[in-house]
């Protein structure tokens, strides 16, 4: 399989609408990674199943059957009342008026976020499911549009779930950061990355969570690797973003003073630049570009008219 031109852009993500059979055929085919709060939660009642009796609160009683659990995107079309998150329908419109089309050469890939990644040498039943279902999505794709290698492109929590999925397949089937910055300040010590287990004890969390963070959340991070195929980095920058938590006093259960720095209002330059230098400084990595738009904030990297240009313009270039 082809796959040379896998190129994750850690900023973007979709779900899509659009008519078939009119996909421009020289476009490569485009897999969208989504953050989580575009994911679709649904759940299934079964005959051994008891409904409460009615609560006076005027919420109606859920019948059988599967019904959705995460309102998100799709649900928005189906209730506009329901406005409280836009899953970058301006993003799908843009790849749509320069020729992508659903299950043609424009494809979604969903994932539980409850269930993050886990640290190598432990199982992940959720993880795996999604890993193979993506693994097999990207083959079809593939496929479908003449051996085209496949353009990855996520957004926030999906470029983490992608960029492990890359570091755990085969490096021929790809291709066919921690520092002593301080980041919660008190009177009589600093807590960096490399001290986040300390900072849990001291903020009350129990053995039984700091052990699950030291064995399974931690070693996901460690273990972060450059994904050895084309990659472009988009970020928002700009925006007053949090950098650090003062807890002057050391009481954690209390209102954190903070200090802003750079970033898109979410993830703040510290952290892109930390990509960067993880990625850029492979030797390995046969291509890399970070590119770092002014005035963007998270989202708007994938709803901004602007941004969605760069966007769009990156993609296209993959297909050159």
């Amino acid at each position: 399989m082809a796959f040379q031109r896998l190129l994750p852009l850690v900023a973007l993500l979709g779900l899509f609408v659009a008519p078939p059979s009119s996909a421009v055929p020289s476009l490569h085919p485009v897999v969208l990674v989504p953050g989580n709060t575009c994911n679709q939660l649904e759940a299934r009642l079964t005959d051994e199943y008891e409904p409460p009796p009615a609560t006076g609160c005027r919420v109606p009683r859920q019948g059988w059957g599967w019904f959705r659990l995460w309102e998100n995107f799709t649900a928005l079309q189906e209730d506009p009342s329901l406005f409280l998150n836009v899953c970058m329908e301006g993003l799908v419109e843009a790849l749509e008026r320069v020729g992508y089309r659903e299950g043609e050469n424009l494809f979604g890939a969903p994932y539980d976020f409850r269930y993050a990644p886990a640290a190598p040498g432990l199982a992940s039943p959720a993880f795996s499911g999604f890993s193979s279902s993506l693994r097999h999505l990207m083959e079809r794709a593939s496929q479908r549009n003449g051996n085209k290698p496949v353009v990855l492109v996520t957004h926030s929590l999906g470029g983490l779930f992608d960029t492990v999925f890359l570091d755990q397949t085969p490096l021929r089937w790809r291709r066919r950061v921690y520092g002593r910055t301080p980041l919660v300040i008190t009177r009589d010590r600093n807590y960096s990355a490399e001290d986040m287990a300390e900072y849990l004890t001291a903020a009350g969390f129990s053995e039984d969570e700091v052990a699950r963070y030291r064995t399974r959340a931690l070693p996901v991070t460690l273990n972060l690797r450059a994904p050895l195929v084309p990659m472009t980095a988009m970020n928002g920058i700009g925006v007053p973003t949090v950098d650090k938590l003062v807890f002057w006093d050391g009481n954690f259960s209390g209102k954190p003073q903070l200090v802003n720095g750079d970033g898109d209002g979410q993830i703040n330059l510290e952290t892109v630049l930390a990509l960067q230098r993880l990625v850029g400084a492979d030797p390995d990595q046969p291509y890399f570009k970070s590119i770092l738009i002014p005035n963007t904030t998270h989202k708007g990297m994938i709803s901004d008219e602007s941004a969605l240009k760069r966007v769009v313009s990156e993609i296209l270039g993959a297909s050159s």
